[in-house]
């Protein structure tokens, strides 16, 4: 029954659908068998798209953006790398007081040896 309410319901407002918006059609609409006017301006007033300055432009604030991005980084390893030392040094003094660090300070004095 929900099924015939449904497709019933359908059917109405497609054979509805036409009818309500037939008057809206003007002759500017392109039917279906009749040809299109050939109408061209030929003045030069149509304006041009200037994609090559676009492309330059957009090109040179890429490439500011780059400089940003790469100054930014620079700002931020800088505290950065300082904080790792500052943390690797704190590390191997407390490493030397839980007695861990003796073999790997002679690990890394007999690498620096043989370079």
């Amino acid at each position: 029954m929900r099924k015939f309410v449904v497709l019933s319901t359908a059917l109405f407002s497609l054979s509805v659908a036409p009818v309500a918006f037939a008057g809206e059609y003007d002759d500017s609409i392109y039917h279906c068998g009749t040809p299109v006017d050939n109408t061209l301006t030929t003045d030069n007033s149509t304006p041009v798209c200037d994609f090559y300055t676009r492309q330059l432009e957009y090109r040179i604030k890429a490439n500011d953006l780059r400089d940003r991005i790469l100054t930014r980084q620079k700002n931020f390893q800088g505290p950065s790398k300082e904080a790792r030392r500052r943390y690797e040094e704190k590390l191997i003094e407390l490493n030397k007081q839980r007695g861990i660090i003796k073999d790997e300070e002679e690990n890394a004095e007999t690498a620096e040896n043989k370079s």
